[in-house]
């Protein structure tokens, strides 16, 4: 049996790894969807570089996430009473994630090639970032379902706590 304050335990991987994604991915769009309301100035060009570097690192991160996320779900499939949710919650996560994957390469090929005004390119990239926002928003009110209501990688103690002695 584990021990009840081993932090070692693969299904705690998933959420040491996915909160500074979502961070990083909700704050990229943000920070797009500010620049908007800001005209030719340098602090534009600043804050889109800054929504870009955490879109990029945002990216990254959730892709490990999802690859915890997937180590921890036959574990905590095992204890909850609603294994529907894990996988809902997997399906909006992964979604979430390839839109903004989609967002950033389409957002580094508008820049390189500058296929269209760069205004209409900031409109489009905003409105895939918030598309994606709204996803990830959901897969993290289901994972927060899944601990907060069905107890997923959570520690049950005994009765008289008998563990702590």
């Amino acid at each position: 049996m584990t021990a009840p304050m081993d932090l070692w335990r693969i299904e705690l991987l998933h959420p040491v790894t996915v909160h500074f994604p979502i961070a990083f991915l909700l704050g990229a769009a943000a920070i797009m969807v500010v620049s908007l309301g800001i005209n030719g100035s340098e602090l534009k060009q600043q804050l889109r570089f800054c929504s870009k570097l955490l879109l990029f690192f945002g990216v990254c991160g959730a892709w490990i996430a999802i690859w915890s996320g997937g180590l921890a779900e036959s574990i905590v499939n095992r204890v909850i009473c609603d294994p529907e949710v894990t996988h809902r919650h997997a399906e909006w996560a992964e979604r979430a994630t390839y839109v903004f994957t989609g967002a950033f390469f389409l957002w580094i090929g508008l820049d390189k090639y500058n296929a269209v005004s760069k205004r209409m390119a900031e409109w489009i990239i905003a409105s895939i970032l918030l598309l994606g926002a709204a996803g990830l928003v959901y897969a993290a009110y289901l994972g927060g379902e899944l601990v907060y209501q069905q107890g997923a990688a959570v520690y049950r103690t005994t009765e008289q706590c008998v563990e702590f002695e």
